[in-house]
């Protein structure tokens, strides 16, 4: 296990509990409140299964997940998953991100650079998220050393995904192993 932290906007980004928490909705609805003061009940009902829906993502492979949710930009949400893993042997940044089965469309692939992590592959990939929507998601591969950066950040819609891209670059590119 690699040891790395995160430098996230904490008025954008909440971390979704690693084990069920039954508190979990409640701080959702109480990050929109403090930024957006009173609201509905029917408000607050939604944003309690955007939080069940965010806990429901992570997987044993998942690593740290963070919900996108800045109040200033409801109703934009999405989230993303960060993985720092060992780098054992040639990785194919390429492959890493653009392989992508849930893909409608060919993913568009671009360089990223980044002073700490260097250069990096980002794919900008549409995919279903409701029978009549699509989604967008954005797929990240950077190598530094013997260290493997993955990430994924999925937005229900493409205009969505299009807002959190840029919040989403800075988070993935915020992570430092620890030590340096």
């Amino acid at each position: 296990m690699i040891e790395y932290h995160l430098d996230y906007d904490d008025a954008a980004w909440l971390p979704v509990p690693a084990h069920d928490d039954a508190d979990w909705p409640e701080q959702v609805v109480g990050h929109y409140a403090r930024g957006l003061g009173a609201m509905d009940e029917g408000l607050a009902d939604a944003l309690r299964r955007v939080a069940a829906s965010a806990a429901v993502v992570r997987t044993e492979l998942t690593g740290q997940l963070l919900l996108f949710c800045p109040p200033a930009l409801a109703p934009a949400i999405g989230v993303v998953g960060v993985q720092v893993l060992q780098a054992d042997g040639d990785i194919d940044l390429d492959a890493a991100v653009f392989d992508d089965p849930a893909a409608l469309l060919v993913p568009a692939v671009e360089t990223v650079e980044h002073p700490y992590w260097g250069r990096g592959r980002r794919a900008a990939v549409v995919v279903d998220s409701s029978p009549d929507t699509q989604g967008g998601r954005f797929n990240y591969a950077f190598r530094r050393g013997d260290t493997l950066l993955l990430a994924t950040a999925i937005a229900d819609t493409i205009p969505y995904a299009t807002v959190m891209r840029a919040y989403s670059d800075r988070l993935v590119t915020s992570v430092r192993l620890d030590g340096e």
